[in-house]
């Protein structure tokens, strides 16, 4: 029951006091517990996941376009033209 603490509540064992009944119980729990994980939770964690990643790229790509057009501001602004030449 480690995986269970602060999920499962020991409250359910006072249902019966059968040994037998306490284990399927317990058994029952692990069951749906085990369903909602795979079914549910890890799909969604993964598709939190995908969700993340793609925004992390969208927020790279915009980084990288805004040192370029910074790069580009600063080059422009030091260049002069002089007879017709762009120079330094």
């Amino acid at each position: 029951m480690g995986n269970f603490r602060g999920v499962y509540n020991d409250n359910i064992n006072k249902l019966s006091y059968k040994k037998e009944v306490r284990v399927v119980i317990k058994n029952l729990w692990n069951f749906v517990y085990e369903e909602f994980k795979q079914r549910i939770w890890i799909p969604r964690c993964d598709e939190i996941m995908e969700i993340e990643r793609k925004e992390e790229e969208k927020l790279e790509k915009i980084e990288k376009n805004k040192i370029t057009q910074s790069i580009k501001k600063v080059t422009l602004n030091r260049l002069t033209v002089n007879n017709g030449r762009i120079q330094y």
